[in-house]
């Protein structure tokens, strides 16, 4: 295993020219690692396949590289005729959901996706990186879905869950199903690595210029999976994001997250769809999940016929599922950003699952316990069987140095908050008179706990990416405005955000129901998400500790560096944007 490693180390330590010559690419923008004879002649029938369209065969001579020798292709592939042609025609590699098929690579690409597609990545990532993957007769996948959910051309989110996504995950089974040492030096593993805004901006601008997409380490913001601190760089004039990062790998469930804090990484697709947002002062954003206003009245009229109580006391698991008929779906709306806004989508997908986990569908880590377990320690009848619960912005304060150049996100964001409500004979959702204590419990234990959870569920962490970029960018935004820093040109370009294939519109409604000592009950849960980052400034507060040369010191100090993945055909790079 040394001399093999001593070998790999020899291997990249002599870079040699023969793709690029091939392919016509300077030395400046294209390196390879050194190959045999039989390996070179791969290279130039992979170029072959490339030029005259046959993305098929072009995979298959792909997968036949060595892994390290397949990463300098990531871009060249994804830029390849072939692949493009694949991705407009009709043939067997295109999907109608949008979520990206790990075996079918089908978003094309629209406003920023053209530069960010997480989905395709994804895919990239499993045609590229040696794993036990399905598509190639193994078990394992990369995001089939996004965290086990789609949208199907109807608008329609559907859960797509068949091994027990949850049970695996809260009981600890999750093992890593690929090695992704190969997509970078970022994937080293760091705990603190700053990514600078403004380089990074800058590399998005070429890559739009020159009409490539962003590479790997550009995508997860290389390798970044917290945000702990926001910090401006005055001698070099811009800002940075700074946090653990690198040693990524999949879990069971095919999602990337960091292997040991078990967070995923931040994603440049919500980066650019929250940058614009905040920056053009466009106020709130999130999502809400609510139950159709006629149906509700329907169901519920239904539900306290005599008949249908008796019904509910013989077979209780059996009436929910008559009543979610009579409930049908639910309107999922994304508020501040586009409708098919993959930011937007994610926030609804995790504000579902948070009302699963409520509801006692999914479970939940310890000690957190559900609504229903809830309501059985605090003896309360719940007679409305409405509960709404949405995440907001918790009040939790922001340190920051006397220089007002760095700012420490010290804890969660995130808050849930709880509100009982009630149905009046009109269908419309009022505050009931009384709090419900019990789903007020479950809101303020999910809040205390959610450091735990996010770690369980991997959409959790996204949406606390999402909270962390939406607080940092205010923080970034507000001092701009002020002359402290240059201003972005890719990154708050509302033109450049990524947008899904399909908008989603609706999903099953989330409803439950509970034996206890006092009959068996029923609810029904709604609410969403709700960010709104203009309290930010007055959650900010002096603390002479979080000065600021004892945070720079690590990218002052650190060799600035960039993934080892280069792109043939994209533009020269020029200054890194990590170290």
């Amino acid at each position: 295993m040394v001399l093999q490693a001593r070998w790999v180390l020899v291997l990249r330590s002599r870079l040699v020219l023969t793709v690029a010559l091939a392919f016509g690419f300077s030395s400046c923008s294209s390196l390879v690692f050194g190959q045999t004879r039989t390996d070179t002649q791969k290279t130039e029938r992979l170029r072959d396949q490339f030029r005259s369209g046959r993305y098929e065969s072009s995979v298959q001579l792909l997968n036949q590289l060595p892994a390290e020798q397949r990463l300098p292709w990531l871009s060249e592939f994804r830029n390849s005729p072939a692949y493009r042609s694949s991705r407009s025609s009709g043939s067997g590699y295109s999907s109608n959901d949008s979520s990206g098929s790990a075996s079918a690579p089908s978003m094309p690409p629209a406003g920023g996706g053209a530069i960010a597609n997480y989905d395709e990545l994804m895919n990239l990532i499993q045609t590229t990186i040696d794993g036990n993957w399905a598509n190639a007769g193994g078990t394992s996948t990369m995001l089939p879905y996004r965290n086990g959910v789609r949208v199907n051309p109807e608008g329609i989110i559907e859960r797509i869950d068949p091994n027990g996504q949850a049970s695996r995950q809260l009981h600890g089974k999750n093992r890593p199903k690929a090695d992704l040492k190969y997509l970078g030096d970022w994937q080293e593993p760091s705990n603190l690595r700053w990514v600078s805004l403004h380089q990074l901006d800058a590399m998005l601008s070429r890559h739009h210029e020159a009409g490539s997409k962003a590479n790997v380490s550009m995508e997860l913001l290389a390798g970044l999976c917290r945000i702990d601190y926001v910090a401006f760089d005055a001698e070099a004039d811009e800002w940075l994001l700074g946090g653990p990062a690198g040693d990524l790998v999949t879990n069971e469930d095919g999602e990337l997250v960091n292997r040991s804090l078990r967070l995923p990484p931040v994603l440049l697709e919500d980066l650019l769809c929250i940058v614009p947002h905040v920056f053009a002062g466009r106020g709130e954003f999130g999502c809400s999940i609510d139950p159709n206003r006629e149906r509700l009245v329907r169901a519920y009229q239904f539900a306290n016929t005599s008949n249908s109580q008796r019904a509910l006391q013989r077979n209780a698991n059996r009436w929910v599922e008559l009543w979610r008929k009579e409930l049908g779906m639910q309107q999922a709306n994304i508020i501040g950003l586009s409708t098919d806004s993959p930011t937007g989508f994610a926030l609804l997908i995790a504000d579902a699952q948070m009302k699963r986990m409520g509801m006692g569908i999914d479970s939940l880590p310890a000690p957190v316990k559900s609504y229903w377990q809830e309501v059985d320690i605090h003896q309360q009848r719940i007679d409305s069987g409405m509960v709404r619960w949405w995440y907001t912005l918790s009040d939790v304060k922001i340190p920051m140095d006397p220089d007002r150049k760095i700012y420490v996100l010290e804890k969660s964001n995130i808050k849930v908050q709880s509100e009982a409500q009630r149905i009046n004979e009109q269908g419309q959702r009022v505050v009931a008179t009384s709090p419900d204590l019990a789903a007020d419990a479950f809101a303020r234990n999910f809040t205390q706990h959610f450091d735990k959870i996010q770690e369980s569920y991997s959409i959790q962490g996204r949406l606390r990416h999402i909270f962390d970029l939406a607080v940092a960018m205010e923080i970034i935004r507000s001092q701009i405005e002020s002359g402290v820093g240059k201003p972005f040109t890719v990154l708050s370009d509302l033109e450049m955000q990524p947008r899904m294939t399909c908008a989603p519109r609706e999903l099953d409604s989330i409803a439950a129901t509970h034996k206890s000592q006092n009959g068996t009950t029923f609810a029904v849960v709604s609410g969403g998400v709700s960010i709104s980052t203009s309290g930010v400034v007055k959650k900010m507060t002096r603390d002479r500790s979080k000065t600021n040369p004892i945070v720079m010191k690590s990218w002052n100090d650190g060799a600035a560096k960039q993934s080892q993945l280069n792109e043939p055909n994209g533009p020269v790079t020029g200054e890194p944007f990590w170290r």
